[in-house]
């Protein structure tokens, strides 16, 4: 897999999925090229992700809308990773839009 890290020509770098780059250099580190590894646990360190984001907005009480947007924002990069979304109960206190 390569990384979704990219620098431009003035040194500007950009990045779509830091949590799979992460991983890609992770495997990189200790020689390990396998994509569907790769793959596997990016999507489980995006699923970790969401977990604690939801925890973390629950607790502020940011509402339920912050959490659904960044969710479903979570919830695509595991979908264009090939994954398939676990579903999350929200546990936050605010429920309403």
């Amino acid at each position: 897999m390569e990384p979704t890290r990219k620098t431009d020509e003035k040194g500007v770098t950009t990045q779509t999925n830091w949590m799979l780059d992460e991983v890609i250099d992770t495997l990189k580190e200790f020689s390990i090229t396998d994509d569907e590894l790769t793959k596997k646990l990016a999507i489980e360190k995006i699923e970790y992700g969401r977990v604690c984001m939801m925890q973390v907005v629950g607790q502020a009480d940011c509402g339920y809308e912050a959490y659904r947007k960044l969710d479903a924002d979570l919830q695509a990069l595991i979908i264009d990773l090939g994954g398939m979304p676990k579903n999350r109960m929200w546990t936050g206190i605010n429920t309403k839009p």
